[in-house]
Parts: structure tokens; C-alpha cells; sequence
């Protein structure tokens, strides 16, 4: 299971993910509890292209940390126009966490996946 809680909930998915097509899931979760599209968000911030955001949903490779945080932000501001900086550095540390366990977890090797 890739995130804590349904899209449905009030609260935003948390990733839960041990593999990158995981985080993936976690990501796509994201994105549908905020009610974005993969379009409104490549129109919303410059650096998520269309086919950047089906890859790493799907997990073809594990993003950068400053896409993640650029996505996880995206969505959260949308579903959450008023939260506060710490509020979002809060939420995105769930995401930090799990990156980074995954990035140690790929090896020498992880900058093939980026």
C-alpha cells in the first residue's frame, strides 16, 4: 500500500513505499487527493513535465528530492491554498524521509534512476 490514507480523506496521503514503484503510487495518490491532473500541474510549476510526472508515478525512476519537493508542494498548495511554510515543510518531510530511505536503498548506482 503506498500512502496511509485514501484520497478521499481530509488529510494529505503519506508515502508508505519500500521500492520506487511505491513511491510512485504515493505520488499518483497525492496528486488525486488534491484534485490536480497531470496537465494542471505541469501548467502549475515548469520543472513537472507530463511525461516526467508519468514516469516517476509509475515509478520508472526515483525523482530528484527538489522535483519531489516542487510536486508534494504543487499539490498540497492546491488542495490547501492558505498553508502556512511550516505547514508544507511539515507535510513534505514525510516525503524527505521515505526519499531518502529509498535513494540509501538503491546504492552506488542510484544516480542511473534520476
Amino acid at each position: 500500500m503506498p500512502t496511509t490514507n485514501p484520497p478521499e480523506q481530509h488529510t494529505p496521503p503519506r508515502p508508505v513505499a519500500t521500492n520506487r514503484p511505491d513511491f510512485g503510487r504515493a505520488l499518483r495518490d497525492l496528486r488525486r487527493w488534491s484534485g490536480l491532473t497531470q496537465k494542471d500541474l505541469e501548467d502549475a510549476h515548469p520543472t513537472l513535465t507530463d511525461s516526467t510526472i508519468s514516469d516517476h508515478e509509475r515509478g520508472v525512476r526515483l525523482p530528484r528530492l527538489e522535483w519531489v519537493h516542487a510536486y508534494v508542494v504543487a499539490c498540497l498548495r492546491h488542495r490547501n491554498p492558505t498553508a502556512t511554510r511550516e505547514e508544507l515543510n511539515a507535510e513534505f518531510e514525510h516525503w524527505r524521509t521515505t526519499w531518502t530511505r529509498l535513494e540509501h536503498a538503491t546504492g552506488p548506482t542510484s544516480w542511473l534512476y534520476r
